[in-house]
C-alpha cells in the first residue's frame, strides 16, 4: 500500500511528459527569431521573418464569427454615403 502511494505521489509531482513541450505557436517563435525584426537585422535572417509572419497571419481565428444578420455599421456608413451622393447628383 505504502509503495502505491509513494507511486501516486510521484506521478503528482513529477512533470508529465511532452505536457510543456507543446510546439511554439508562430507568433511565439517569431518572438524568440536569432535575427528580430530590427534595422541592424534587415538583411540577416528575412527568410526566417517572412515565413513566420505569413505564418502568424495564416493561423489568425476570429474571437466571433460575422454572422452577417444585420447590417454592419461599414454596411450602414456606405449605405449614408450613397444616399448623399445620390442627393448631391439632384
Amino acid at each position: 500500500m505504502k509503495k502505491m502511494i509513494v507511486a501516486l505521489a510521484g506521478l503528482l509531482v513529477l512533470r508529465p511528459i511532452g505536457s510543456t513541450d507543446e510546439p511554439a505557436t508562430p507568433l511565439e517563435r517569431y518572438r524568440k527569431l536569432e535575427f528580430p525584426p530590427k534595422e541592424e537585422n534587415f538583411g540577416k535572417g528575412w527568410q526566417a521573418r517572412v515565413a513566420l509572419e505569413y505564418d502568424v497571419i495564416n493561423t489568425l481565428t476570429y474571437a466571433a464569427q460575422p454572422t452577417f444578420s444585420s447590417p454592419t455599421s461599414y454596411v450602414n456608413d456606405v449605405d449614408l454615403l450613397l444616399e448623399e451622393l445620390k442627393k448631391a447628383a439632384h
